[in-house]
């Protein structure tokens, strides 16, 4: 704390494909932060990056969302099949110490948690990003309700359609999301099962335009698995539209209540870098969280939540 007071924290759950750990922490009248809704943040607003960049404590840097939606190529972090592809871009200042803190809307809400840098030398360049804040919150809901993170999935390999696939779709713009080829072993695929071919160009789900590959998973992720989602898909100039019962990914990598010190050890110095990231001092007390407990807690300010990069 800014006070020098430290606290212990139980680890409720962490999950690889997001990069987000939840942890709880018993105690009473702590500050907090709200959080925000990165879905209505606009390119463009200003935002400030807090944190402990180069061992520098509780330092605040400015800047503005420079893009949404980057995915983790373009980012060139965590190469998980399920990992998340919808980063946000900002020019304020984020450095090594960064990762873990809060990307600050100008009304004092949470959007984001800043987690890598694009740099040729490791430090500050211009481009940072932050995992979006309803992300997060969908990680902390779903371990707190089912002790894992649930993520519902239309069980195709996808990306961004170029101009190329569009024509052949018969689309007169350049948009949507291009499926690939099914793999072998992907026979029980959910889209496949409701007759979403390879080749097709997907541009709604749920009624909204799905632009590109992060836009649909946004939409995607935003319901449970088991529920079904209305696609509509462009293959040879006829718009065709599936019901897509949603199945849930089974090789993310989650652990719940590991109660392990993450690493402090130097991140890999690859073009784009992750921060050092936030320790903490493990409870030895039990990490149950009972979802008939949760309201209260929060209400009373009992229980607080934060997370980390790993």
């Amino acid at each position: 704390m800014t006070d020098r007071r430290t606290f212990p924290a139980c680890v409720i759950g962490r999950d690889d494909t997001t990069d987000v750990a939840v942890l709880k922490i018993d105690q009473k009248g702590l500050p907090f932060t709200p959080l925000g809704d990165d879905n209505g943040t606009r390119i463009g607003e200003w935002v400030v990056a807090i944190g402990n960049p180069l061992g520098l404590d509780f330092t605040v840097t400015a800047g503005i969302v420079s893009a949404k939606g980057r995915d983790r190529n373009e980012v060139r972090v965590n190469q998980n099949s399920w990992a998340i592809t919808d980063f946000i871009q900002t020019d304020a200042a984020i450095n090594p110490g960064n990762s873990g803190g809060p990307l600050v809307n100008v009304r004092g809400e949470v959007i984001g948690i800043n987690t890598a840098i694009a740099s040729q030398t490791g430090y500050y360049s211009g481009y940072g990003f932050a995992i979006p804040i309803t992300l997060a919150k969908e990680v902390l809901d779903d371990f707190i309700e089912h002790g894992k993170v649930r993520r519902a999935v239309l069980g195709v390999s996808i990306r961004d359609a170029q101009a190329e696939d569009a024509a052949v779709a018969g689309l007169k713009d350049v948009m949507g999301v291009l499926v690939q080829p099914y793999s072998p072993d992907n026979e029980g695929s959910p889209a496949r099962r409701a007759g979403i071919e390879p080749g097709d160009v997907i541009t709604k789900a749920d009624g909204k335009p799905a632009d590109r590959v992060s836009t649909l998973q946004r939409i995607i992720r935003s319901h449970e698995p088991g529920e079904s989602v209305e696609i509509e898909a462009w293959r040879f100039g006829t718009r065709k539209t599936f019901s897509v019962r949603l199945g849930e990914a089974t090789d993310s990598t989650t652990r719940v209540a590991s109660n392990v010190r993450p690493s402090e050890s130097p991140s890999s110095r690859s073009a784009t870098r992750r921060h050092a990231r936030t320790s903490f001092r493990p409870s030895t007390a039990g990490c149950g969280w009972s979802r008939s407990t949760r309201t209260a807690r929060r209400a009373s300010g009992s229980c607080r939540t934060t997370c980390w990069c790993q």
